[in-house]
């Protein structure tokens, strides 16, 4: 829910910019199984909580080998874990704000025009 928001993270301008550029190219059904590095079957339906637990987890990973200065790490890997991570959170925060304030439906009333 939106009110058990996760402390921020801080991370280097650059990760975060690229990561808010990639958002708007991200879909769940292609880019989730991919990010995640899974082919299980339905991987990509999993989305809410277990999908951004499990991208938590990775992006820590990355974090980790950032700062230790890993050559394991990969920037292209962070991004797309940032990417991912950012646009599911994104998205069930929507959902949640859909299932708490629909969206009123506009009523024309009164549709007439006016006489002189």
């Amino acid at each position: 829910m939106l009110d058990d928001a996760p402390t921020p993270m801080i991370r280097p301008r650059l990760l975060v910019r690229a990561a808010r550029i990639g958002m708007k190219d991200y879909k769940s059904e292609r880019d989730l199984m991919r990010v995640l590095r899974t082919t299980a079957p339905g991987a990509a339906r999993l989305g809410g909580e277990v999908a951004i637990k499990a991208l938590v987890a990775a992006e820590a990973d990355q974090e980790e080998r950032r700062l230790s200065g890993s050559q394991a790490y990969s920037p292209v890997r962070h991004v797309d874990v940032l990417i991912a991570l950012m646009a599911e959170r994104r998205k069930r925060d929507m959902e949640t704000l859909a299932k708490i304030a629909p969206r009123p439906v506009l009523e024309v009333v009164g549709g007439g025009r006016r006489s002189a």
